[in-house]
């Protein structure tokens, strides 16, 4: 199974490259948003919470593989 995560992330990690997939600030502050919403605590503790902890890359990295999976779900080709 690690095996297969790790496959998955290069594979992934790629696809974004060559695609030019990328993060902006407003979508990790969409992001914030989102969760905020969902957790109960507020906008402010949720961001100190994930700059605290150095957690804000990682959001990212979900981020643009969700965009990922997005680009490759609408492009993809079914013959």
């Amino acid at each position: 199974e690690a095996l297969k995560g790790v496959r998955s992330y290069f594979i992934l990690d790629e696809i974004a490259r060559r695609e030019n997939i990328k993060v902006s600030d407003a979508e990790i502050e969409a992001a914030f948003k989102d969760i905020t919403a969902s957790s109960g605590h507020s906008a402010e503790e949720v961001k100190k919470h994930y700059e605290e902890n150095d957690l804000i890359d990682d959001l990212a990295v979900d981020i643009r593989q969700k965009k990922v999976f997005d680009f490759v779900i609408n492009n993809a080709k079914i013959a």
